[in-house]
């Protein structure tokens, strides 16, 4: 960028020592200045948006944030760009990729921020169990209830506090964060949906260790069981249609032995 202004500052004292009509002076001065407010528009909106990010402390470093469509962790911010360590992608769930991404500030001035970490670090996730129809639902939810809160019980405490500040800051409305189970019916299983708060770094985590102990206590109960879309048949439909059988040895082989061709 100074490079840039050193050069444009050459180049004008070039043009005022060479040029002696006023006029082609001015006219170049005006070619010159409309260049230069469009190489800096860029460089300016990123200014205003590095200026709004530090000063309304939309995100800072070490914060998880979601941007035009770009997510991970901000690791450093200056006054033209922000870097990430880029999430998601082509890895699953909110796992790194291992590439750093330079986003430019200007984002924040058209773009909604979503912000996973700023004054509440806890996000609410859910995890859906089908089970079949003759299995035992109440033995079911009581199992997957029983696991949750276990899982989950020191966590809810946290996001109870973080809560408290927020409403503080913020118009925020009282917010349980007891987990809960809400059911689904379907035309082949009944949904069960466990939902419940999880830290937003460890929520793959959290989600992998409750799914194992569900899945190892359904494997030693005996009234539930686990659906999978299925194809009952009830008869087959009648078309009308009958198999015919063919006798071979009454076919005459003798009318295979000519080929048309030897006609004439």
């Amino acid at each position: 960028m100074l490079y840039s202004i050193y050069l444009l500052i050459n180049f004008i004292i070039i043009w005022i020592i060479w040029v002696e009509d006023i006029r082609t002076l001015l006219l170049g001065f005006g070619l010159v200045a409309a260049a230069f407010t469009i190489s800096i528009q860029d460089v300016a909106k990123n200014l205003v948006g590095g200026l709004v990010i530090m000063f309304n402390s939309i995100y800072k470093v070490g914060d998880r944030i979601e941007i035009a469509g770009k997510k991970g962790d901000v690791i450093d911010i200056n006054l033209l760009h922000t870097t990430i360590m880029e999430m998601s992608e082509w890895v699953s769930s909110d796992q790194h990729t291992g590439r750093l991404s330079s986003l430019p500030n200007f984002l924040v001035l058209s773009n909604a921020v979503n912000n996973y970490t700023k004054d509440f670090s806890f996000v609410w996730d859910e995890i859906t169990l089908p089970i079949s129809y003759d299995s035992d639902w109440r033995a079911a939810e009581s199992l997957i209830m029983d696991i949750v809160i276990q899982e989950t019980h020191m966590m809810k405490e946290y996001a109870e506090e973080e809560i408290s500040h927020m409403q503080r800051k913020y118009y925020i409305l009282k917010s349980s964060t007891d987990p809960g189970i809400f059911f689904k019916l379907t035309d082949n299983w009944i949904e069960l949906t466990a939902r419940y708060v999880a830290p937003a770094r460890q929520r793959r985590i959290l989600r992998t260790k409750i799914s194992r102990r569900i899945l190892e206590e359904i494997q030693r109960s005996e009234g539930i069981r686990i659906a999978s879309e299925s194809i009952e048949i009830a008869r087959f439909p009648d078309t009308g249609l009958q198999r015919s059988s063919i006798d071979h040895s009454s076919l005459d082989n003798s009318s295979f032995d000519h080929s048309p061709f030897e006609h004439k």
